[in-house]
């Protein structure tokens, strides 16, 4: 997967911390983001002083450090690392891989739009919607809803309400 960089003020972390509700990402970057957020606090949480001012996340890495930690710790040890750091935001690299089977910890909502055949932001949302085999010849174009029933129920189409 590609690597993206982000930054994310301290705020945003103790407003992640914080919140109560569901959080909806609204596109593929920021799902990949707040995933990756808890991972490198995953990270951090359990080796705080192997790393210096830099975290970033590998594209497996998720996948091999098989946590079970919660938001809030892994919250958490992002504020403690920015405090020892003197730091104000994170700024980090993600090469996450989000494919079916991944176990998402942050989100419980994406809003996106449809993406190219065969691409990897096409397994990101299959790996939301759940493992369906995926079919390109149809007139839902990349999506190719193999299943309606379990896809409609998670996902609303424009004029399909």
């Amino acid at each position: 997967m590609h690597c993206e960089h982000f930054s994310v003020i301290k705020d945003i972390i103790e407003l992640l911390i914080a919140h109560q509700g569901r959080i909806i990402a609204v596109g593929t970057t920021s799902v990949r983001t707040l995933e990756s957020l808890y991972w490198l606090g995953v990270k951090l949480f359990y080796n705080p002083l192997n790393y210096g001012s830099a975290v970033s996340l590998g594209q497996w890495e998720p996948y091999n450090l098989h946590s079970s930690l919660s938001v809030k710790d892994s919250m958490n040890a992002i504020l403690a690392h920015l405090s020892k750091s003197k730091m104000s935001s994170l700024n980090s690299t993600t090469s996450i891989m989000i494919v079916p089977g991944y176990d998402f910890r942050m989100i419980n909502g994406i809003i996106t739009n449809f993406h190219q055949p065969k691409s990897t932001l096409l397994l990101l949302i299959s790996a939301w919607v759940g493992f369906l085999p995926l079919r390109f010849d149809t007139p839902f174009c990349s999506l190719g809803l193999m299943s309606e029933k379990p896809l409609m129920n998670r996902i609303i189409f424009p004029g399909s309400e």
